[in-house]
């Protein structure tokens, strides 16, 4: 191919990404069209309910025994796998002492 059919070639494919560019363009305009005005993009509006004050307070306690029980939770397979390891190291240590 001569540099003539290069250069029409080049042409044909900046043609070629520029519709390309445009269809992609047009594509997003469309579909921000579409969901402009759906509630999704406007801030939700929360509705609020009103609990007397004894259900409130059982609510929270409810929350903060839930949040203390798995934090204990957390700390007891904390210290299980710590010392589960500490045994682990104790025994090989020993193993290995009584080789040499």
């Amino acid at each position: 191919m001569s540099f003539a059919g290069h250069v029409i070639d080049m042409i044909n494919r900046s043609k070629f990404n520029r519709s390309q560019m445009l269809a992609r363009k047009d594509k997003i305009r469309k579909i921000r069209e579409n969901h402009s005005d759906s509630s999704w993009t406007s801030n939700p509006v929360f509705l609020e309910k009103k609990l007397p004050l004894k259900q409130l307070e059982k609510i929270k306690s409810d929350i903060r025994k839930k949040i203390k029980r798995e934090s204990q939770r957390s700390i007891i397979y904390t210290l299980i796998v710590l010392l589960t390891l500490f045994a682990i190291v104790l025994i090989l240590v020993r193993h290995f002492s009584k080789i040499n």
